[in-house]
């Protein structure tokens, strides 16, 4: 079962405004408490791992990783991952979706491989420190440590004993670093951050403004904008596919529809001045002053967006009409909504 952000964190720790603020424009720290962290070890590590999920491990250079995602055997998603490639290991970063059935999973062919598998969830904490100023912050943690200062690197630092890795990637589709450290230093660690945040008009952050930030960044969620029956061409996680390495879980139904034609529906951003709808509800298109009782679409996500000062919903809708400008209405109401580019301003950095 998938979980969102606010399944796991209060709405907010002081105001969702003041929260917004800092991690809009400075600094916020949040507790991904459903994440989870794999090793695999052993010679065939790489080819094992390669064969499993969406993206290319074997093209990994040490200090590297990649976005990737494990599909069933129809191309369906199952979670997301962040890989990194060690020099004697590879890290599995399940970001979203289930844990222990993504353990179970590679475990499960794990047959004539030498590989070992060790869940390192329970020893282990995430916190994501996310914004503009994240790598401000987290250099004042570790001022006399290497950080990972390119998009798809890693670094492996060290205070006062406390061994971390950081991470150059984002929760919330904007700035982000992951500093994962072992569970026992995990409160001192946070308590550090929190300290250097607050002094820096940061914040830690609820659920509410992270769910508000990361939709107007486009970032789909599990639990809301991505289910079991999702293919990653309908949710806009086709960064996470490599269409050029061999076969792994699901790799003929991602191609096929990659090469071949299209998903059937898409995940878009549509903007209004209305009252922001509950997730659910049903769109209908709207075209020359008509509107067309056909269902057009889903809202997954809707939250009130400070940036626009109205509405913004996550939708699918149906593939042909999912172009800049077309107008949705929600089923039974006249306000219109428009499909928009997101993220609002600037691309996802993951920076």
């Amino acid at each position: 079962m998938y979980s969102m952000p606010t399944d796991t964190l209060p709405d907010a720790f002081t105001n969702p405004a003041t929260e917004y603020e800092a991690l809009a424009h400075a600094v916020g720290l949040i507790d991904p408490a459903t994440a989870g962290v794999l090793r695999l070890t052993g010679k065939d590590r790489v080819r094992f791992l390669n064969a499993m999920i969406t993206n290319d491990v074997a093209a990994l250079a040490t200090g590297h990783m990649c976005p990737a995602l494990m599909t069933t055997t129809r191309g369906k998603i199952v979670a997301e991952l962040l890989v990194l490639a060690g020099a004697d290991d590879l890290r599995v970063l399940v970001l979203q979706g289930p844990v222990a059935q993504v353990a179970e999973s590679l475990e499960s062919h794990i047959i004539a491989d030498d590989v070992t598998l060790e869940n390192l969830s329970d020893a282990h904490a995430m916190i994501a420190v996310e914004g503009p100023r994240c790598r401000e912050l987290v250099w004042r943690i570790f001022p006399r440590e290497p950080l990972p200062l390119e998009g798809g690197t890693f670094t492996e630092n060290d205070y006062q004993g406390m061994r971390a890795t950081v991470v150059r990637h984002s929760l919330v589709g904007d700035k982000g670093m992951l500093v994962i450290v072992e569970r026992a230093y995990y409160e001192r660690m946070k308590a550090y951050l929190v300290q250097g945040a607050v002094g820096m008009d940061g914040a830690e952050i609820g659920g509410g403004a992270w769910n508000t930030r990361r939709v107007e960044n486009g970032r789909p969620w599990f639990g809301a904008d991505v289910t079991a029956d999702n293919f990653p061409a309908e949710c806009g996680l086709e960064s996470h596919v490599s269409y050029d390495k061999g076969c792994y879980l699901g790799q003929e139904t991602i191609a096929r529809m990659h090469y071949r034609g299209h998903p059937n529906w898409k995940l878009v951003g549509l903007s209004g001045a209305n009252e922001v709808p509950a997730a659910g509800a049903e769109l209908v298109a709207a075209s020359g002053g008509k509107t067309d009782d056909a269902t057009a679409g889903r809202v997954t996500s809707a939250v009130f967006s400070p940036m626009l000062k109205g509405a913004l919903c996550l939708a699918y809708v149906r593939t042909p009409l999912a172009v800049a400008g077309a107008v949705f209405h929600i089923r039974g109401a006249a306000a219109p909504l428009t499909l928009i580019d997101l993220p609002l301003k600037g691309g996802p950095t993951n920076a």
